[in-house]
């Protein structure tokens, strides 16, 4: 391992499994919101003998579960790629014939002079939760594990890299955080001092919430179109018809809402993409979850809602319907097979333990029929429709062959100019700045943008954007390019309804495309109701 080469290895982990009582519950103020921040940081080889730092920032956790692909498999993959690192927690017990679930996620590479903010974080995180207490004082000093750069020679320091005006790839970067005076060490000791380093002051504590900051700015200032993938949306709960003082008031919702009514009013086009899961992971009837998903509804609705007034007050709720500017979606795969050879030559499915049913399943599964297929992939029998509702989850979807593409990424994308990529939720507890901690970036290209090409920027934020689209829907067409219209908007919410569909029918097909419509509709006022025929989530429940 690299620690036994002689390289310093120093971790900070988002949870302490020591933090928490005998019976689970977290006990301690100080553990009650985790160390939510994402980042790898590393020396790497900068030519001529020298050596420079580079980071990795992002939604991805250093844990299993997280590696896939753009396929997304469900069972393809468990005798091989995903054969030790199954991970469906919406199932307990025997997994065996499970489908896994995919993850989608974001994360980003700084080479530069940002990456040493980056670093800068990780030193005053780590002087905060290395400083020692009680009698460890009379140790050594505590920081002497961190080693600082300014300490080893060939490594270059942020005025030692030289920028090229003139590079048409050059990137302008920030690092935002979600943090405070009780979790980092270095921010001023006197409050009058925290405006010149934008921080707010709280109660007996300065907080970091440029990452909220830099969504709301974002936001404020597009001018076409919003891209967001998240793995919750939730939040402006001050503008909700119920629930006002819920305390979820962080500005995002809200902002995106009042967006689409100003360029209602200036007969403008404007749209907003929102791609987030099916529902938070987990047991999707389990009450916290389900909390969650009502919350998340409450945002959706006050939304809506905000949009259909500015339609009526412009005169063009005759025109348009709301979903003509703001959308939700979720991923979701199916497959129709999985079979993979065992080593004598005979196909099996792919998540390899045969799976035996007991007397009491098998009605419930395959009706009365006395025929009984040993595997449940077989295609001669057909489940009895009036049973399905008392089938366990599990064999509904071993039947089913479809489960949710878990949607982990914190990321927004505004105009193909501007993209934020991060550990943050769209939540309270990521945007507030003092719970969990958060760290994010933000970046553009100067000669990629608006203003610098009079027109729609074609640079790798676009190109990052499209293959995303091209990864969601499984094709690339030419009215993607112009995400704002509306022409695009509805091409997109057209495979998006036939994709839920395809995914939500008895009949199993292969789907092409992952990019599927939250399984709510929302009426020409802007109501948001359950879809029809998808009042609960399709083999596991919930709403």
């Amino acid at each position: 391992s690299k620690s036994q080469e002689g390289v310093r290895v120093l971790l900070l982990l988002w949870d302490d499994p020591t933090s928490r009582s005998i019976l689970g519950y977290k006990t301690e103020v100080g553990t009650i919101y985790t160390h939510h921040q994402k980042t790898v940081i590393v020396d790497a080889d900068a030519g001529n003998g020298n050596r420079k730092i580079i980071a990795f920032l992002g939604g991805l956790d250093l844990c299993d579960g997280r590696y896939d692909n753009p396929d997304h498999a469900l069972f393809r993959t468990l005798q091989t790629y995903h054969k030790d690192d199954y991970h469906n927690p919406t199932y307990t017990g025997s997994t065996a014939g499970c489908p896994r679930e995919p993850w989608h996620d974001m994360h980003s590479k700084i080479d530069g002079p940002a990456a040493y903010d980056v670093l800068v974080n990780f030193e005053e995180r780590w002087l905060k939760a290395a400083k020692p207490h009680g009698l460890k004082k009379l140790k050594k000093p505590f920081d002497d594990a961190l080693l600082r750069i300014e300490r080893i020679p060939d490594i270059m320091g942020v005025s030692d890299f030289t920028e090229n005006e003139n590079d048409p790839e050059r990137w302008h970067v920030q690092i935002f955080r979600s943090i405070d005076s009780n979790s980092v060490k270095g921010f001023p000791k006197d409050p009058k001092d925290a405006t010149s380093k934008n921080l707010v002051c709280g109660k007996n504590v300065l907080i970091d919430m440029s990452i909220h900051t830099a969504y709301v700015k974002a936001i404020r200032a597009a001018q076409h179109f919003i891209y967001i993938e998240n793995q919750y949306f939730l939040g402006s709960s001050y503008n909700w018809s119920s629930y006002k003082d819920l305390g979820a008031d962080n500005l995002i919702p809200m902002e995106i809402a009042l967006k689409i009514a100003s360029k209602i009013k200036a007969n403008e086009r404007f749209a907003a993409y929102i791609v987030i899961p099916m529902w938070p992971e987990g047991v999707p009837t389990g009450s916290a979850t389900q909390r969650i998903l009502y919350w998340q509804n409450k945002t959706r609705s006050m939304m809506y809602e905000t949009v259909y007034r500015a339609l009526v007050e412009a005169g063009l709720d005759s025109t348009f319907v709301p979903e003509d500017f703001l959308n939700f979606y979720c991923l979701g795969n199916r497959e129709l097979d999985g079979y993979q050879p065992l080593a004598d030559g005979s196909p099996r499915a792919a998540n390899a333990p045969e799976v035996i049913y007991t007397k009491s399943q098998k009605p419930f599964l395959f009706g009365n029929s006395t025929s009984w297929a040993k595997s449940w992939y077989s295609k001669i029998l057909k489940p009895d429709p009036k049973a399905l509702p008392k089938l366990p989850r599990l064999a509904l979807s071993q039947k089913s062959r479809r489960f949710m593409i878990y949607v982990h990424s914190k990321g927004m994308i505004v105009d193909d100019e501007f993209i934020i990529v991060g550990s943050a939720n769209i939540n309270q507890r990521s945007m507030e700045g003092t719970r969990d901690t958060e760290i994010a970036v933000g970046a553009y290209q100067p000669q990629h943008t608006w203003a610098a090409k009079h027109s729609s920027p074609h640079g790798q934020i676009y190109g990052y954007r499209m293959s995303l689209w091209a990864e969601h829907v499984g094709v690339v067409e030419d009215c993607f390019a112009r995400p704002e219209s509306l022409e695009c908007v509805r091409r997109i919410n057209q495979m998006a309804i036939l994709n839920w569909r395809q995914f939500a029918a008895e009949e199993v097909t292969e789907m092409r495309g992952h990019l599927m419509k939250y399984p709510v509709e929302v009426d020409p006022k802007g109501k948001v109701k359950p879809l029809p025929g998808a009042e609960t989530f399709p083999d596991t429940g919930g709403n």
